[in-house]
């Protein structure tokens, strides 16, 4: 028996989400491209009054879609049509996605 959660997820990511190439180590793309909630906006983050930009874009993504992301994978996110690399990775409450945080990488 499935998990009516995982179900849900995957049909809500799935219509309503990004379409993103991942590319696990850098190497070749998950074939099909997966879906994730992905944020284009850039995270800012705050010392005394003086921000700084900590990533370019973010994103969620199904741990069932990507099992174990690293640092050197690579992200094309199609609405950019750049490629980024984690910077930092989370796992978020539920346990049921990786919450990726982008880098933009340098051409």
């Amino acid at each position: 028996m499935t998990d009516p959660f995982d179900d849900l997820d995957r049909e809500t990511v799935t219509r309503i989400g990004d379409a993103i190439v991942y590319q696990p180590g850098g190497g070749a793309a998950l074939n099909p491209p997966i879906t994730a909630w992905v944020d284009h906006s850039d995270m800012d983050i705050g010392f005394g009054g003086v921000s700084a930009v900590a990533g370019d874009a973010s994103l969620q993504v199904r741990k069932i879609d990507v099992v174990a992301p690293v640092k050197t994978d690579i992200i094309t996110l199609p609405r950019t049509g750049q490629s980024y690399r984690p910077t930092e990775i989370k796992q978020d409450k539920s346990g049921r996605y990786w919450f990726i945080m982008l880098k933009l990488v340098p051409l």
